[in-house]
């Protein structure tokens, strides 16, 4: 399916039921329900140089074990809900998409979802940039975000595998259980960068995290950072803050030049500071 104009349908805009092959090039827009979706089990999907806009809830939706290709698709101002939503234990590789506008998430995922989320750039979102929950494991690497409220990781099994490399806004865990947050240049979050709360454990390694409205990176409850390697600076709150009963590990960092403390322990916070430069 090529070059085809798909639009204003009642329910979903393209239903891919049990064919598979290739729908490139093509509008999907203003449909009542999603504008494309995939159904469970279908391996050999390819969603290339698509745009989809307009549509009623996601604009894209990919069901239980399906494993299709989204590629360089331009997926923008959905009506009510996200832009790509995975569900079940669906698998996509999601790979060099633009995605904006979207009044939820531009990326969802929940149940027992695990997208490969690759070199997207992501901006301008109403709640989240891409909200993972439930038991969902995606592997996020090479974005760019920008201008989208937070990353949100909630939910008490969420996990994820998160080495992003690119120029990201916000990064926030709620019982969040192992992950990796990588080669990642932080700047301008109105609030904290990175918060950790409950009792999240997770490595923050190899970032640049500067010029926040609030803390560099912000650790509260029991959660259990291992902070290691990373240069903060410039940011209006304490560059590194740990409170509650927190428990944080936090070596080999430059930390210079905040607008207040460098590091802040506070309540019962503990762990081990060693061979930073403060």
């Amino acid at each position: 399916m090529q070059f085809c104009r798909v639009f204003q349908n009642a329910m979903v805009g393209v239903l891919i039921a049990n064919s598979e092959g290739p729908i490139e090039k093509c509008q999907v827009h203003e449909n009542g329900f999603s504008g494309i979706q995939v159904n469970a089990g279908l391996q050999d999907v390819r969603l290339i140089e698509n745009t989809l806009y307009g549509n009623g809830t996601e604009q894209m939706c990919i069901a239980g074990s399906a494993a299709p290709l989204i590629e360089g698709n331009r997926i923008h101002d959905g009506k009510e809900a996200c832009g790509i939503s995975c569900i079940g234990f669906a698998k996509p590789v999601i790979k060099g998409n633009e995605m904006w506008g979207h009044p939820d998430a531009h990326i969802y995922m929940r149940e027992n979802a695990s997208p490969m989320i690759q070199g997207n750039t992501i901006r301008d979102g109403g709640a989240s940039g891409i909200f993972i929950c439930d038991e969902a494991r995606p592997t996020v690497e090479g974005n760019v975000q920008r201008r989208s409220a937070v990353w949100a990781a909630q939910n008490r099994s969420s996990r994820a595998t998160l080495s992003m490399m690119g120029e990201l806004r916000g990064f926030s865990a709620l019982k969040m259980y192992g992950g990796l947050i990588k080669g990642n240049k932080l700047w301008g979050h109105p609030a904290d960068q990175i918060v950790f709360g409950e009792d999240t454990s997770m490595m923050v390694q190899d970032n640049t995290i500067r010029d926040g409205g609030r803390k560099g990176i912000f650790v509260w409850g029991k959660a259990r950072p291992i902070i290691e390697n990373n240069i903060l600076y410039g940011n209006a709150g304490d560059q590194i803050f740990v409170a509650d009963s927190a428990e944080a590990v936090i070596q080999d960092n430059k930390i210079h030049d905040g607008k207040t403390r460098g590091i802040g322990c506070f309540g019962d916070a503990k762990g081990v500071i060693m061979d930073n430069e403060v």
